[in-house]
């Protein structure tokens, strides 16, 4: 009687060696005190066969750590695999997931990126963040082409997120760059024109102001004006600095040069000071900043000797949803002003609620 044939049976991964007693508290731990110690070669493939076992190992070691500890010390092919099993696992929670996310952004190879972009699909908004800050870092144009692909977000984080891992991915590869990819690199700066108010118009505010100027008396002369959407605002300049002697004026004293003013309302007559122009000498130049009624910095910058005048330059300070520049020259026949506003999202026009000091 012949005999049965045999069925081959598929090879197996050889089984890794056990985590030592000393790297099983390790990945029990959330921190240690001194420092993680550094894993031998064999402690490594212990905490691959770790993630091997994925989530459920989470119930007696710190998976989160065992995967940070494999992307950091082990960042190749078969890592990436095995953390994008712990991805896309149903029973993974959004922490774990979240985690899986971010070290994959570590692990520079094709499998990471593949991974990362289908996580995309069924990803909620918290842990689309994530993902796209990895694929900024790992990403391949198929993943370019799925982020630019998907449904409009409610989120203006994700939005903005999404911009960036595109430009970051077509930058590093040279994929062709669209305006919305080049705008998350390279905001684009929105002019706002500023022209030298007449006499009259000043000396009209001046009449009509509402509320505390600062004990500052204004000169006419030195006025300019910029329009905001519908609200116009005023540079007002005080009446201690004059036309022929403003340079020498700057330089004699820390003094409170003028305000930022801004119409009460659309169309109003009316103004009251937003902003304080202060200034204050120093060896090389003159300190300006722009400060808030709350004593809030909102840009900040200096005076700089060039040639028969000084040469402006303001930027935002601290934290502010429009960073604004502002470039300029300042001689003894006054100011010229270039305001430039800057915004994360798509180009649009300034609207009337927005202070150009801050903008």
């Amino acid at each position: 009687m012949p005999a049965k044939p045999t069925t081959p049976t598929r090879p197996t991964r050889p089984t890794p060696p056990p985590l030592t007693p000393r790297f099983q508290r390790v990945l029990a731990l959330d921190r240690m005190p001194f420092g993680w110690p550094q894993p031998t070669p064999e402690e490594i493939e212990a905490i691959r066969g770790v993630l091997a076992e994925g989530v459920p190992a989470a119930q007696r070691v710190n998976l989160a750590r065992a995967m940070s500890v494999a992307a950091d010390k082990a960042p190749d092919a078969e890592t990436a695999r095995l953390i994008a099993k712990i991805l896309k696992s149903p029973s993974a929670d959004v922490s774990l997931r979240r985690r899986a996310a971010a070290v994959l952004g570590d692990i520079p190879v094709r499998g990471a990126s593949k991974a990362l972009t289908e996580a995309l699909a069924t990803s909620t908004a918290a842990l689309e963040a994530t993902l796209l800050k990895s694929l900024a870092k790992v990403g391949d144009l198929e993943a370019a082409r799925v982020i630019a692909a998907r449904a409009p977000s409610g989120s203006v984080q994700v939005a903005r997120l999404r911009d960036f891992a595109r430009a970051a991915i077509l930058y590093r590869l040279g994929g062709a760059v669209d305006e919305a990819a080049e705008r998350a690199l390279v905001p684009v700066g929105v002019a706002i024109e500023v022209s030298h108010a007449s006499v009259a118009d000043v000396e009209a505010a001046i009449r009509q102001f509402r509320g505390s100027t600062y004990g500052l008396r204004f000169n006419p002369e030195l006025g300019y004006a910029m329009q905001c959407g519908t609200v116009r605002h005023l540079v007002l300049l005080s009446a201690e600095l004059q036309r022929g002697k403003l340079l020498a004026a700057l330089a004699e004293q820390r003094r409170i040069v003028g305000i930022v003013a801004m119409q009460e309302e659309r169309g109003a007559a009316r103004y009251l000071a937003r902003r304080l122009i202060v200034t204050r000498p120093q060896r090389d130049g003159i300190d300006v900043s722009v400060v808030s009624p709350a004593g809030e910095v909102d840009l900040l910058g200096t005076l700089r000797p060039d040639g028969d005048g000084y040469a402006l330059a303001l930027r935002s300070h601290g934290a502010t949803p429009r960073p604004t520049a502002v470039d300029g020259f300042v001689s003894n026949d006054g100011l010229v002003l270039h305001v430039r506003a800057f915004f994360g999202g798509p180009s649009r026009k300034l609207g009337g609620e927005v202070d150009p000091a801050v903008a």
